[in-house]
């Protein structure tokens, strides 16, 4: 299929979002391999590693004027080849979704629905957090605060940082879709985000850019 989610935020961003409804073969029909990439998918042995790797190309290949490569750097920030653009990329379970922004640092997180969340809430949700949790509406919020700090750890590229001493969502009444507040203080760094989300089907989609 195309995008099944396009926003375009004009001088800010650009975010697609794939749903993996095709095989391998007809992703391999969707996208353009440079060399280098086409080496590396073969690595891959595992089909849905095979469909989140295909799926975050034909998302970068529909919302770039011109396909670059992805490359990382040492600590697995993504970045493109021969362009200034930033980048971050997430997957889950039938999902791939890919940000860009000509100047702003980016950052995204997708994830599907499930109650697995309440087994790790204890390692990212801090004692004034969890007293702002919308009550029947547990789960929803606590994906949204699990994402918002994903997402600040992507735009950083700082994977050190302690969800709950370094990382603090500000309360807010969770809907379909909308924006809330996340705060970063660590000893290298103090800074406040906008933390855009929305829900599409079962999966939270969130994203800051800034």
């Amino acid at each position: 299929m195309a995008l099944a989610l396009n926003i375009n935020m004009q001088g800010g961003y650009t975010l697609g979002l794939w749903k993996m409804d095709e095989s391998v073969s007809e992703l391999l029909n969707l996208v353009s391999l440079t060399p280098a990439e086409a080496e590396l998918y073969q690595k891959f042995k595992a089909e849905h590693r095979q469909k989140e790797w295909l799926s975050v190309r034909a998302v970068l290949s529909s919302i770039l004027d011109s396909y670059s490569e992805i490359s990382y750097t040492e600590n697995g920030k993504p970045t493109l080849l021969n362009s200034k653009k930033k980048i971050s990329i997430a997957h889950t379970k039938g999902l791939a979704v890919v940000i860009i922004s000509d100047v702003f640092e980016v950052g995204v997180d997708v994830e599907y629905l499930s109650d697995r969340i309440f087994r790790i809430e204890h390692k990212f949700i801090g004692e004034k957090e969890r007293l702002s949790l919308v009550e029947g509406e547990r789960l929803y919020h606590l994906y949204l605060h699990w994402c918002a700090k994903e997402s600040i750890v992507k735009a950083t590229g700082n994977r050190k940082l302690d969800f709950i001493n370094e990382l603090f969502v500000h309360p807010f009444i969770p809907e379909s879709e909308g924006q809330f507040r996340a705060e970063l203080n660590s000893p290298d760094e103090s800074c406040g985000y906008v933390m855009n989300y929305l829900k599409y089907e079962d999966y939270i989609i969130v994203w800051t850019c800034q």
